[in-house]
C-alpha cells in the first residue's frame, strides 16, 4: 500500500510523491503513525533495502485482496506517473467507502472518472465481473490492464495464456483481437495481436514492447500497430502442428479419448491426422474454448 493516513493531523501521505524521499521518510516514521484510508486501522511505514517504501496493515485489512507484491506496487506508482506526464488529473489508491474497493489509481479525463486496476494475481471471473459492476454501480469507467507477469511467453511467439487471462482479449475498432498488458519491470506495455490459439492454453502472437513513455491514454484505448499477420509466425506454427501430428501426447483428456474414439470410429484414424483446415489461422479462433479441433464444441 502506497497511501496512508497520519493519525494525528489526518494529512494523506502518498509515498509516489517525489517529495519522500527515503530520508524524509525516515524522519517521519520517528514521529508520526499511521492509519490505513479505507480500513482506519493502523499501518506502519516499512522503509527497507530491497522494496520500495510502503505501508502495511498491522492487522488484516477488511478491504485490501490479495496480498500485494512490489511488482505491483512498481507498476502502480509508473502507470500513475504515465498520466500525470500526459497532464492527466490523477490519484493513487483511491478508495470509494460506498462499494468498499480501492482503485489502483483513479484519473479525470474529459470529464469521465476512470478507475484504472492493475491485475498481477488471478482472480475469478466473477469477482473480475463483481469489481467493475461496483464501479458501474456508482457511475464509474473502469479499465482493466493486466500484469504483464501473468503473459507466460515460451518461445519467440508462442506463448501460454489461462483462462484468466483470455478474459483480457479485446478489439480494436477493426474487428481485430488483441492483448495489451503492462509489465512494471519493462516499464512497458506489451501488446499481443494477430492471435492463434493452438490448444486450450497454447497461443500464437506477434509482440510489440511499447515503452510508456512513448503510448498516449488515447494510444492505449486502441492501439494503433495492432494488425491480422498470422503469417509471421507461420513456420513456428507448422512445426508446432507437426509436432501434434508425430508425436504421441503423453497426457489425454477424457473430452480428447471420446474425441479419438469417434474419429476412429466413423472415419478409421487417429486424432492426429484430422484434415489440416482443423487447424488454419483464423480471427475469431481465439474466441473458441476448446483446442482448434473441437470444431464442434458449444461451450462457449
Amino acid at each position: 500500500m502506497l497511501v496512508a493516513d497520519s493519525s494525528e493531523d489526518k494529512i494523506r501521505i502518498n509515498l509516489a510523491d517525489p517529495r519522500w524521499t527515503k530520508e524524509a521518510l525516515m524522519e517521519l516514521k520517528k514521529t508520526t503513525s499511521f492509519i490505513c484510508p479505507s480500513c482506519r486501522t493502523p499501518v506502519q511505514l516499512k522503509i527497507g533495502e530491497t522494496r520500495i517504501p510502503h505501508f502495511a496493515h498491522i492487522n488484516t485489512c477488511s478491504i485490501q485482496g490479495e496480498k500485494e507484491s512490489l511488482y505491483h506496487m512498481d507498476g502502480k506508482i509508473q502507470l500513475h506517473d504515465w498520466l500525470q506526464n500526459q497532464g492527466i488529473k490523477r490519484e493513487l489508491e483511491t478508495y470509494f467507502p460506498s462499494i468498499k474497493q480501492r482503485a489502483d489509481v483513479v484519473a479525470e479525463i474529459d470529464d469521465e472518472t476512470i478507475c484504472f486496476e492493475f491485475q498481477c494475481a488471478k482472480i475469478s471471473e466473477q469477482e473480475k465481473l463483481a469489481r467493475t459492476n461496483g464501479y458501474e454501480k456508482e457511475q464509474l469507467s473502469v479499465k482493466w490492464i493486466l500484469g504483464g507477469n501473468r503473459v507466460k511467453r515460451l518461445k519467440t511467439y508462442e506463448y501460454r495464456f489461462n483462462h484468466f487471462v483470455w478474459d483480457f482479449i479485446q478489439l480494436n475498432s477493426a474487428g481485430i483481437s488483441y492483448l495489451l498488458s503492462y509489465c512494471s519491470k519493462l516499464k512497458a506495455f506489451i501488446l499481443l495481436d494477430s492471435i492463434v490459439p493452438f490448444s486450450k492454453q497454447t497461443i500464437f502472437a506477434n509482440t510489440t514492447i511499447l515503452p510508456s513513455s512513448e503510448l498516449s491514454f488515447q494510444q492505449f484505448l486502441q492501439p494503433t500497430n495492432v494488425s491480422w499477420e498470422p503469417v509471421v509466425f507461420q513456420k513456428q506454427w507448422m512445426m508446432k502442428r507437426d509436432r501434434f501430428r508425430n508425436v504421441p501426447k503423453v497426457h489425454v483428456s477424457k473430452k480428447e479419448k471420446r474425441l479419438q474414439a469417434l474419429i476412429y470410429e466413423q472415419y478409421g484414424i487417429p486424432l492426429t491426422l484430422v484434415p489440416s483446415e482443423a487447424f488454419i489461422p483464423l480471427k475469431e479462433a481465439w474466441r473458441l474454448k476448446e483446442a482448434l479441433y473441437f470444431m464442434n464444441d458449444t461451450e462457449r
